[in-house]
Protein backbone atom coordinates (compact mmCIF):
# COMPACT_ATOMS: atom_id res chain seq x y z
CA UNK A 1 0.00 0.00 0.00
CA UNK A 2 1.31 3.54 -0.71
CA UNK A 3 2.01 5.78 1.81
CA UNK A 4 -0.13 8.13 0.79
CA UNK A 5 -2.95 5.56 0.86
CA UNK A 6 -2.11 4.57 4.21
CA UNK A 7 -2.66 7.61 5.59
CA UNK A 8 -6.14 7.97 4.31
CA UNK A 9 -6.97 4.60 5.61
CA UNK A 10 -5.66 5.72 9.01
CA UNK A 11 -7.34 8.78 8.87
CA UNK A 12 -10.68 7.15 7.51
CA UNK A 13 -10.33 4.93 10.93
CA UNK A 14 -9.78 7.35 13.21
CA UNK A 15 -13.01 9.52 11.67
CA UNK A 16 -15.07 6.65 12.02
CA UNK A 17 -14.23 5.61 15.63
CA UNK A 18 -14.67 9.45 16.34
CA UNK A 19 -18.18 9.57 15.20
CA UNK A 20 -18.59 6.07 16.82
CA UNK A 21 -17.73 7.20 20.08
CA UNK A 22 -19.81 10.71 19.75
CA UNK A 23 -22.97 8.48 19.49
CA UNK A 24 -22.07 5.96 22.10
CA UNK A 25 -21.95 9.41 24.06
CA UNK A 26 -25.10 10.86 22.89
CA UNK A 27 -26.85 7.89 23.71
CA UNK A 28 -25.48 7.51 26.76
CA UNK A 29 -26.23 10.94 27.94
CA UNK A 30 -29.86 10.29 26.70
CA UNK A 31 -30.37 7.17 28.81
CA UNK A 32 -28.77 8.76 31.55
CA UNK A 33 -31.10 11.68 31.02
CA UNK A 34 -33.70 9.26 30.38
CA UNK A 35 -33.43 8.05 34.17
CA UNK A 36 -33.23 10.90 35.56
CA UNK A 37 -36.76 12.27 34.18
CA UNK A 38 -37.71 9.21 35.16
CA UNK A 39 -36.56 8.78 38.64
CA UNK A 40 -38.03 12.30 38.93
CA UNK A 41 -41.63 10.94 37.91
CA UNK A 42 -41.44 8.06 40.29
CA UNK A 43 -40.48 10.06 43.27
CA UNK A 44 -43.10 12.68 42.25
CA UNK A 45 -45.80 10.09 42.15
CA UNK A 46 -44.43 8.62 45.39
CA UNK A 47 -45.15 11.81 47.19
CA UNK A 48 -48.03 13.56 49.32
CA UNK A 49 -49.14 16.19 46.96
CA UNK A 50 -51.84 15.11 44.24
CA UNK A 51 -51.01 18.11 41.89
CA UNK A 52 -47.30 16.68 41.99
CA UNK A 53 -48.34 13.13 41.61
CA UNK A 54 -51.11 14.27 38.25
CA UNK A 55 -48.21 16.57 36.58
CA UNK A 56 -45.35 13.28 37.14
CA UNK A 57 -48.33 11.10 35.35
CA UNK A 58 -48.84 13.65 32.26
CA UNK A 59 -45.57 13.69 32.02
CA UNK A 60 -44.78 10.09 31.59
CA UNK A 61 -48.13 9.43 29.79
CA UNK A 62 -46.89 11.81 27.00
CA UNK A 63 -43.62 9.69 27.08
CA UNK A 64 -45.28 6.97 25.75
CA UNK A 65 -46.56 3.45 27.57
CA UNK A 66 -46.79 4.03 31.30
CA UNK A 67 -46.10 0.04 31.68
CA UNK A 68 -42.73 0.22 29.37
CA UNK A 69 -41.43 3.02 31.30
CA UNK A 70 -42.13 1.20 34.56
CA UNK A 71 -41.39 -2.05 33.47
CA UNK A 72 -38.33 -3.45 36.39
CA UNK A 73 -39.51 -1.74 38.23
CA UNK A 74 -40.51 -2.66 42.09
CA UNK A 75 -44.11 -3.86 42.63
CA UNK A 76 -44.13 -0.19 44.70
CA UNK A 77 -43.63 1.68 41.99
CA UNK A 78 -45.88 0.31 39.76
CA UNK A 79 -49.00 0.54 42.03
CA UNK A 80 -48.05 4.04 42.85
CA UNK A 81 -47.66 4.85 38.76
CA UNK A 82 -51.85 3.05 39.01
CA UNK A 83 -52.22 5.17 41.82
CA UNK A 84 -51.47 8.61 39.95
CA UNK A 85 -52.95 7.44 36.77
CA UNK A 86 -56.20 7.51 38.45
CA UNK A 87 -55.72 10.53 40.00
CA UNK A 88 -55.46 11.99 36.20
CA UNK A 89 -58.53 10.61 35.90
CA UNK A 90 -59.44 11.12 31.50
CA UNK A 91 -59.63 8.29 28.77
CA UNK A 92 -56.10 8.80 27.90
CA UNK A 93 -54.96 7.96 31.70
CA UNK A 94 -57.62 4.39 31.25
CA UNK A 95 -55.82 3.75 28.00
CA UNK A 96 -52.43 3.71 30.01
CA UNK A 97 -53.89 1.57 32.71
CA UNK A 98 -54.92 -1.12 30.57
CA UNK A 99 -51.37 -2.78 30.24
CA UNK A 100 -51.02 -2.63 33.75
CA UNK A 101 -53.71 -5.72 34.01
CA UNK A 102 -50.95 -8.45 32.88
CA UNK A 103 -48.42 -6.91 35.22
CA UNK A 104 -46.39 -9.99 36.46
CA UNK A 105 -47.67 -9.04 39.85
CA UNK A 106 -51.16 -9.90 40.90
CA UNK A 107 -51.47 -7.07 43.06
CA UNK A 108 -50.55 -4.32 40.69
CA UNK A 109 -53.17 -6.00 38.28
CA UNK A 110 -55.90 -5.89 40.51
CA UNK A 111 -54.80 -2.40 42.00
CA UNK A 112 -55.48 -1.45 37.92
CA UNK A 113 -58.29 -2.96 38.13
CA UNK A 114 -59.66 -1.27 40.48
CA UNK A 115 -58.71 2.14 39.41
CA UNK A 116 -60.45 1.95 35.91
CA UNK A 117 -63.49 0.73 37.56
CA UNK A 118 -63.06 3.67 39.89
CA UNK A 119 -62.78 6.15 36.78
CA UNK A 120 -66.25 5.17 35.93
CA UNK A 121 -67.32 4.47 32.69
CA UNK A 122 -67.33 8.33 31.12
CA UNK A 123 -63.41 8.18 31.30
CA UNK A 124 -62.95 3.75 31.28
CA UNK A 125 -65.70 2.19 29.28
CA UNK A 126 -64.50 2.70 25.89
CA UNK A 127 -61.29 1.60 26.42
CA UNK A 128 -62.10 -1.35 28.55
CA UNK A 129 -64.30 -2.51 25.98
CA UNK A 130 -61.70 -1.96 23.17
CA UNK A 131 -59.58 -4.26 25.75
CA UNK A 132 -61.39 -7.25 25.17
CA UNK A 133 -60.09 -7.79 22.22
CA UNK A 134 -56.49 -7.73 23.93
CA UNK A 135 -54.22 -11.41 23.20
CA UNK A 136 -53.82 -11.43 26.69
CA UNK A 137 -55.83 -13.17 28.69
CA UNK A 138 -55.18 -10.94 32.03
CA UNK A 139 -55.52 -8.04 30.20
CA UNK A 140 -59.07 -9.52 28.57
CA UNK A 141 -60.77 -11.00 32.01
CA UNK A 142 -59.89 -7.98 33.77
CA UNK A 143 -62.04 -5.71 31.09
CA UNK A 144 -64.67 -7.68 31.40
CA UNK A 145 -64.81 -7.24 34.89
CA UNK A 146 -64.23 -3.58 34.17
CA UNK A 147 -67.07 -3.41 31.56
CA UNK A 148 -69.43 -5.59 34.28
CA UNK A 149 -69.08 -3.26 36.98
CA UNK A 150 -70.29 -0.25 34.23
CA UNK A 151 -73.27 -2.08 34.73
CA UNK A 152 -76.22 -0.46 31.85
CA UNK A 153 -73.94 1.97 30.66
CA UNK A 154 -72.04 -1.26 29.36
CA UNK A 155 -75.02 -2.82 28.10
CA UNK A 156 -75.02 -1.46 24.43
CA UNK A 157 -70.78 -1.27 23.68
CA UNK A 158 -70.51 -4.91 24.53
CA UNK A 159 -73.71 -5.89 22.10
CA UNK A 160 -71.65 -3.88 19.62
CA UNK A 161 -68.87 -6.60 20.63
CA UNK A 162 -70.85 -9.93 19.58
CA UNK A 163 -70.53 -9.45 15.78
CA UNK A 164 -66.69 -9.08 16.27
CA UNK A 165 -63.12 -10.75 17.33
CA UNK A 166 -64.03 -9.84 21.15
CA UNK A 167 -67.04 -11.14 21.20
CA UNK A 168 -66.84 -14.31 24.10
CA UNK A 169 -65.65 -11.50 26.33
CA UNK A 170 -68.22 -9.43 25.44
CA UNK A 171 -70.24 -12.07 26.67
CA UNK A 172 -68.80 -12.92 29.57
CA UNK A 173 -69.64 -9.13 30.80
CA UNK A 174 -72.94 -9.20 29.13
CA UNK A 175 -73.54 -12.60 31.29
CA UNK A 176 -72.29 -10.58 34.52
CA UNK A 177 -74.31 -7.30 33.98
CA UNK A 178 -77.56 -9.64 33.20
CA UNK A 179 -77.20 -11.51 36.14
CA UNK A 180 -76.71 -8.42 39.00
CA UNK A 181 -80.37 -7.13 37.86
CA UNK A 182 -83.37 -8.16 36.39
CA UNK A 183 -84.18 -5.38 34.05
CA UNK A 184 -80.57 -5.60 33.03
CA UNK A 185 -80.88 -9.36 31.98
CA UNK A 186 -84.28 -8.52 29.92
CA UNK A 187 -82.27 -5.45 27.80
CA UNK A 188 -79.59 -8.20 27.21
CA UNK A 189 -81.60 -10.50 26.04
CA UNK A 190 -83.37 -8.56 23.89
CA UNK A 191 -80.75 -7.45 22.17
CA UNK A 192 -78.90 -10.66 21.74
CA UNK A 193 -82.06 -12.34 19.99
CA UNK A 194 -81.09 -10.20 16.63
CA UNK A 195 -77.68 -12.21 16.47
CA UNK A 196 -79.17 -15.64 16.64
CA UNK A 197 -79.67 -14.30 12.72
CA UNK A 198 -82.90 -15.93 12.16
CA UNK A 199 -84.26 -15.81 8.41
CA UNK A 200 -87.25 -13.83 8.27
CA UNK A 201 -90.24 -16.04 7.54
CA UNK A 202 -90.89 -17.09 4.19
CA UNK A 203 -87.16 -16.05 3.40
CA UNK A 204 -85.26 -19.32 4.76
CA UNK A 205 -84.57 -20.17 1.12
CA UNK A 206 -82.90 -16.99 0.15
CA UNK A 207 -82.11 -15.31 2.95
CA UNK A 208 -78.06 -14.47 3.15
CA UNK A 209 -76.80 -14.62 6.77
CA UNK A 210 -75.22 -11.41 8.76
CA UNK A 211 -73.37 -13.03 11.06
CA UNK A 212 -70.81 -16.27 11.46
CA UNK A 213 -71.71 -19.89 13.23
CA UNK A 214 -69.28 -18.30 15.64
CA UNK A 215 -71.09 -15.28 16.47
CA UNK A 216 -74.60 -16.96 16.54
CA UNK A 217 -73.19 -19.77 18.64
CA UNK A 218 -71.44 -17.13 21.04
CA UNK A 219 -74.90 -15.21 21.04
CA UNK A 220 -76.82 -18.81 21.86
CA UNK A 221 -74.50 -19.75 24.43
CA UNK A 222 -75.47 -16.26 26.32
CA UNK A 223 -79.13 -16.72 26.05
CA UNK A 224 -78.38 -20.41 27.67
CA UNK A 225 -76.95 -18.23 30.40
CA UNK A 226 -79.75 -16.30 30.87
CA UNK A 227 -82.18 -19.60 30.84
CA UNK A 228 -83.87 -17.11 28.44
CA UNK A 229 -87.21 -18.79 27.80
CA UNK A 230 -87.78 -15.17 25.22
CA UNK A 231 -85.59 -17.06 23.29
CA UNK A 232 -87.39 -20.58 22.67
CA UNK A 233 -88.51 -19.50 19.08
CA UNK A 234 -85.79 -18.46 17.63
CA UNK A 235 -83.69 -21.23 19.22
CA UNK A 236 -85.86 -23.46 18.06
CA UNK A 237 -85.28 -22.09 14.55
CA UNK A 238 -81.61 -22.78 15.02
CA UNK A 239 -81.96 -26.29 14.98
CA UNK A 240 -82.77 -26.22 11.64
CA UNK A 241 -78.75 -25.85 11.15
CA UNK A 242 -76.06 -27.76 11.88
CA UNK A 243 -73.39 -25.30 12.70
CA UNK A 244 -75.59 -24.01 15.54
CA UNK A 245 -77.64 -27.10 16.45
CA UNK A 246 -75.53 -28.61 18.51
CA UNK A 247 -75.44 -25.38 21.15
CA UNK A 248 -79.59 -24.97 20.54
CA UNK A 249 -79.63 -28.04 21.85
CA UNK A 250 -78.00 -27.81 25.29
CA UNK A 251 -79.58 -24.23 25.71
CA UNK A 252 -83.03 -25.63 24.76
CA UNK A 253 -82.41 -28.30 27.17
CA UNK A 254 -81.29 -26.26 30.04
CA UNK A 255 -84.23 -24.00 30.02
CA UNK A 256 -86.62 -26.00 29.48
CA UNK A 257 -89.13 -25.04 27.70
CA UNK A 258 -91.85 -27.77 26.92
CA UNK A 259 -92.22 -25.62 23.15
CA UNK A 260 -88.96 -27.61 22.27
CA UNK A 261 -90.27 -30.93 23.18
CA UNK A 262 -91.62 -31.68 19.35
CA UNK A 263 -88.87 -29.79 17.59
CA UNK A 264 -86.47 -31.66 19.52
CA UNK A 265 -88.64 -35.09 18.88
CA UNK A 266 -88.56 -34.70 15.38
CA UNK A 267 -84.14 -34.43 15.25
CA UNK A 268 -83.82 -37.68 17.67
CA UNK A 269 -83.97 -40.61 15.16
CA UNK A 270 -82.41 -38.36 12.56
CA UNK A 271 -79.08 -36.69 14.05
CA UNK A 272 -77.05 -39.92 15.48
CA UNK A 273 -74.34 -37.70 16.00
CA UNK A 274 -75.92 -35.69 18.47
CA UNK A 275 -78.60 -38.27 19.92
CA UNK A 276 -76.87 -37.97 23.54
CA UNK A 277 -77.35 -34.06 23.65
CA UNK A 278 -81.01 -34.06 22.30
CA UNK A 279 -81.90 -36.67 24.69
CA UNK A 280 -80.31 -35.02 27.61
CA UNK A 281 -82.49 -32.17 26.44
CA UNK A 282 -85.50 -34.25 26.40
CA UNK A 283 -85.03 -34.89 29.77
CA UNK A 284 -84.39 -31.62 30.98
CA UNK A 285 -87.49 -30.83 29.68
CA UNK A 286 -89.02 -33.25 31.28
CA UNK A 287 -92.63 -33.41 29.11
CA UNK A 288 -94.42 -36.92 28.94
CA UNK A 289 -94.49 -36.53 25.54
CA UNK A 290 -90.79 -37.66 24.81
CA UNK A 291 -91.07 -41.12 26.96
CA UNK A 292 -92.39 -43.24 23.98
CA UNK A 293 -89.67 -41.85 21.45
CA UNK A 294 -86.91 -41.79 24.47
CA UNK A 295 -87.70 -45.36 25.11
CA UNK A 296 -87.65 -46.45 21.13
CA UNK A 297 -84.61 -44.46 20.11
CA UNK A 298 -82.90 -44.21 23.09
CA UNK A 299 -82.94 -47.01 25.21
CA UNK A 300 -83.24 -49.47 22.29
CA UNK A 301 -79.99 -47.82 20.81
CA UNK A 302 -76.40 -49.11 19.76
CA UNK A 303 -74.49 -46.89 21.75
CA UNK A 304 -74.32 -47.70 25.90
CA UNK A 305 -73.42 -43.66 25.75
CA UNK A 306 -77.15 -42.93 24.62
CA UNK A 307 -79.01 -45.42 27.00
CA UNK A 308 -77.96 -44.64 29.85
CA UNK A 309 -78.99 -40.82 28.95
CA UNK A 310 -82.32 -42.07 28.46
CA UNK A 311 -82.50 -43.96 31.40
CA UNK A 312 -81.05 -40.77 33.17
CA UNK A 313 -84.17 -38.38 31.04
CA UNK A 314 -86.86 -40.76 31.48
CA UNK A 315 -86.18 -41.19 35.63
CA UNK A 316 -86.56 -36.93 35.76
CA UNK A 317 -89.72 -37.28 33.85
CA UNK A 318 -90.74 -39.87 36.94
CA UNK A 319 -94.34 -41.58 37.06
CA UNK A 320 -95.76 -40.51 33.56
CA UNK A 321 -92.94 -42.30 32.19
CA UNK A 322 -93.66 -45.95 34.65
CA UNK A 323 -96.47 -47.32 32.60
CA UNK A 324 -94.69 -47.33 29.33
CA UNK A 325 -91.32 -48.36 31.03
CA UNK A 326 -92.81 -51.39 32.77
CA UNK A 327 -94.12 -52.42 29.67
CA UNK A 328 -90.88 -52.04 28.16
CA UNK A 329 -89.53 -54.80 30.14
CA UNK A 330 -91.12 -57.45 27.81
CA UNK A 331 -89.52 -55.91 24.74
CA UNK A 332 -87.35 -58.15 22.90
CA UNK A 333 -84.65 -56.06 22.83
CA UNK A 334 -82.40 -56.62 25.70
CA UNK A 335 -80.94 -52.98 25.34
CA UNK A 336 -84.07 -51.78 25.88
CA UNK A 337 -85.00 -54.33 29.07
CA UNK A 338 -81.74 -53.03 30.37
CA UNK A 339 -82.24 -49.30 29.70
CA UNK A 340 -86.00 -49.72 30.98
CA UNK A 341 -85.00 -51.54 34.53
CA UNK A 342 -81.96 -48.64 34.94
CA UNK A 343 -84.50 -46.38 34.89
CA UNK A 344 -86.65 -47.98 37.07
CA UNK A 345 -84.92 -49.17 39.32
CA UNK A 346 -83.71 -45.27 39.93
CA UNK A 347 -87.12 -43.39 40.17
CA UNK A 348 -87.37 -42.40 43.94
CA UNK A 349 -90.91 -42.70 45.56
CA UNK A 350 -92.16 -44.38 42.86
CA UNK A 351 -93.03 -48.03 44.30
CA UNK A 352 -94.60 -49.72 41.06
CA UNK A 353 -91.18 -48.61 38.97
CA UNK A 354 -89.04 -49.89 42.17
CA UNK A 355 -91.32 -53.06 42.12
CA UNK A 356 -90.88 -53.58 38.54
CA UNK A 357 -86.89 -53.49 38.63
CA UNK A 358 -86.99 -55.84 41.28
CA UNK A 359 -88.48 -58.86 38.93
CA UNK A 360 -86.19 -57.59 36.57
CA UNK A 361 -83.17 -59.49 38.92
CA UNK A 362 -84.72 -62.31 37.35
CA UNK A 363 -84.56 -61.21 33.66
CA UNK A 364 -83.09 -64.11 31.26
CA UNK A 365 -80.20 -61.50 30.16
CA UNK A 366 -77.68 -60.64 32.52
CA UNK A 367 -77.42 -57.34 30.85
CA UNK A 368 -80.93 -56.71 32.21
CA UNK A 369 -80.42 -58.43 35.61
CA UNK A 370 -77.34 -55.95 35.94
CA UNK A 371 -78.93 -52.65 35.06
CA UNK A 372 -81.55 -53.76 37.80
CA UNK A 373 -79.17 -54.10 40.33
CA UNK A 374 -77.18 -51.36 40.04
CA UNK A 375 -80.39 -49.04 39.93
CA UNK A 376 -81.91 -49.96 42.93
CA UNK A 377 -79.21 -48.80 44.60
CA UNK A 378 -80.38 -45.15 44.03
CA UNK A 379 -84.18 -46.65 44.79
CA UNK A 380 -84.42 -45.21 48.53
CA UNK A 381 -86.22 -48.12 49.37
CA UNK A 382 -84.92 -50.28 52.03
CA UNK A 383 -87.41 -52.66 50.81
CA UNK A 384 -85.30 -53.89 48.27
CA UNK A 385 -82.18 -55.12 50.08
CA UNK A 386 -83.60 -58.39 50.42
CA UNK A 387 -84.05 -58.49 47.04
CA UNK A 388 -80.32 -57.47 46.32
CA UNK A 389 -79.08 -60.39 48.60
CA UNK A 390 -80.85 -62.54 46.46
CA UNK A 391 -79.09 -62.11 43.64
CA UNK A 392 -75.73 -62.28 45.24
CA UNK A 393 -76.73 -65.98 43.53
CA UNK A 394 -76.77 -64.55 40.41
CA UNK A 395 -74.34 -66.27 37.50
CA UNK A 396 -73.05 -63.56 36.18
CA UNK A 397 -70.52 -61.96 38.82
CA UNK A 398 -71.15 -58.40 37.18
CA UNK A 399 -74.80 -58.49 38.23
CA UNK A 400 -73.78 -60.02 42.04
CA UNK A 401 -71.03 -57.16 42.22
CA UNK A 402 -73.55 -54.46 41.16
CA UNK A 403 -75.86 -56.44 43.52
CA UNK A 404 -73.30 -56.05 46.44
CA UNK A 405 -72.59 -52.23 45.18
CA UNK A 406 -76.35 -51.03 45.63
CA UNK A 407 -77.00 -53.23 49.14
CA UNK A 408 -74.11 -51.04 50.19
CA UNK A 409 -75.46 -47.98 49.25
CA UNK A 410 -77.92 -48.23 51.94
CA UNK A 411 -75.31 -48.24 54.73
CA UNK A 412 -76.40 -49.25 58.27
CA UNK A 413 -80.04 -49.95 57.06
CA UNK A 414 -78.30 -52.79 55.15
CA UNK A 415 -75.98 -54.27 57.66
CA UNK A 416 -78.31 -56.30 59.50
CA UNK A 417 -79.53 -58.59 56.73
CA UNK A 418 -75.97 -58.91 55.12
CA UNK A 419 -74.86 -59.62 58.32
CA UNK A 420 -77.42 -62.53 58.31
CA UNK A 421 -76.19 -63.44 54.72
CA UNK A 422 -72.74 -64.66 56.51
CA UNK A 423 -74.56 -67.54 57.78
CA UNK A 424 -75.66 -68.68 54.45
CA UNK A 425 -74.67 -72.46 53.10
CA UNK A 426 -73.81 -70.67 49.57
CA UNK A 427 -70.25 -69.03 49.30
CA UNK A 428 -70.82 -66.61 46.40
CA UNK A 429 -73.90 -65.19 49.11
CA UNK A 430 -71.08 -64.86 51.94
CA UNK A 431 -67.95 -63.33 49.55
CA UNK A 432 -70.80 -60.74 48.37
CA UNK A 433 -72.59 -59.92 51.81
CA UNK A 434 -68.40 -59.38 52.87
CA UNK A 435 -67.74 -57.19 50.38
CA UNK A 436 -70.95 -54.94 51.17
CA UNK A 437 -70.06 -54.92 54.05
CA UNK A 438 -66.38 -53.52 53.41
CA UNK A 439 -68.12 -51.31 51.08
CA UNK A 440 -70.23 -49.67 53.97
CA UNK A 441 -67.07 -49.12 55.87
CA UNK A 442 -66.84 -47.55 59.26
CA UNK A 443 -70.18 -47.56 59.62
CA UNK A 444 -70.44 -51.41 59.85
CA UNK A 445 -68.08 -51.82 62.98
CA UNK A 446 -70.94 -51.45 65.43
CA UNK A 447 -73.01 -53.66 64.05
CA UNK A 448 -70.15 -56.07 63.26
CA UNK A 449 -68.52 -55.79 66.61
CA UNK A 450 -72.04 -56.61 68.02
CA UNK A 451 -72.49 -59.75 65.58
CA UNK A 452 -69.44 -60.87 67.54
CA UNK A 453 -71.39 -62.46 70.22
CA UNK A 454 -73.36 -63.73 67.55
CA UNK A 455 -74.68 -67.69 68.54
CA UNK A 456 -73.54 -68.53 64.64
CA UNK A 457 -70.04 -69.07 64.68
CA UNK A 458 -69.86 -68.41 61.21
CA UNK A 459 -70.96 -64.90 61.53
CA UNK A 460 -68.90 -64.41 64.29
CA UNK A 461 -65.99 -65.50 62.37
CA UNK A 462 -67.19 -63.26 59.46
CA UNK A 463 -67.69 -60.66 61.86
CA UNK A 464 -63.93 -60.87 63.18
CA UNK A 465 -62.18 -61.18 60.01
CA UNK A 466 -64.29 -57.87 58.84
CA UNK A 467 -63.47 -56.01 61.86
CA UNK A 468 -59.49 -56.47 60.95
CA UNK A 469 -59.99 -55.85 57.51
CA UNK A 470 -61.57 -52.61 58.51
CA UNK A 471 -59.11 -51.69 60.75
CA UNK A 472 -61.25 -49.88 63.58
CA UNK A 473 -59.32 -49.59 66.81
CA UNK A 474 -62.50 -49.48 68.46
CA UNK A 475 -63.39 -53.00 68.18
CA UNK A 476 -60.21 -53.98 69.96
CA UNK A 477 -61.96 -54.72 72.99
CA UNK A 478 -64.57 -56.72 71.95
CA UNK A 479 -62.31 -59.00 69.92
CA UNK A 480 -60.10 -59.22 73.20
CA UNK A 481 -63.30 -60.82 74.81
CA UNK A 482 -63.93 -63.26 71.81
CA UNK A 483 -60.14 -64.17 71.20
CA UNK A 484 -60.85 -65.42 74.93
CA UNK A 485 -64.01 -66.70 75.75
CA UNK A 486 -65.44 -67.84 72.71
CA UNK A 487 -65.01 -71.60 72.91
CA UNK A 488 -65.81 -72.00 68.69
CA UNK A 489 -61.66 -72.64 67.68
CA UNK A 490 -62.51 -70.75 64.41
CA UNK A 491 -64.19 -68.24 65.69
CA UNK A 492 -61.41 -67.67 68.02
CA UNK A 493 -58.67 -67.54 65.81
CA UNK A 494 -60.25 -65.28 63.83
CA UNK A 495 -60.66 -62.85 66.58
CA UNK A 496 -56.68 -63.31 67.60
CA UNK A 497 -56.19 -62.54 63.80
CA UNK A 498 -57.92 -59.25 63.57
CA UNK A 499 -56.27 -57.77 66.54
CA UNK A 500 -52.75 -58.81 65.04
CA UNK A 501 -54.18 -56.68 61.93
CA UNK A 502 -55.02 -53.77 64.07
CA UNK A 503 -51.43 -53.93 66.48
CA UNK A 504 -52.54 -55.94 69.46
CA UNK A 505 -52.56 -59.40 70.86
CA UNK A 506 -55.24 -61.34 72.59
CA UNK A 507 -54.31 -60.98 75.76
CA UNK A 508 -55.28 -58.54 78.20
Amino acid sequence: MEPEEETLDTRGRNITLAVFGAIVVLITGLVINNYRIKASQIAAMRGYNVDQRVAAARAMMARGDVAEQIQGEPASVRMVAVRALEEVGDSEAAKKLIPLMKDSDHPVREFAIQALMQLGPAAALEAAVEALGDTDDNIKQGAERVCASFEGRAIDPLIGKLGTGSRVSAANALHAIASAKQAYKTEVVRKTIPFLDVPPPGREATYQSQYDEDTQNNAIALLDWQAAVEAVDPLIAKLNRRATRRAAVGALGRIGDPRATAPLLRLLPEDETLRVEIVLALGQIGSPEAVPDLVEHGLGGVSETVRQAAADALRRIGGPAVPTLINALKDANAYRRAGAASALGGMKDQPAAIQAAVLALSDPDEKVREAAARALGESGSAAVILALIRAFDDPSGRAAAEAARSAAAFGTRATGSLIAALADPRPAHVYWATEALLLIGPQAVRPLTAALQDAEPHIARWAAKLLGDLGDPSAVAALRRVAQSRQEPEVAYAARTALRRLGETGES
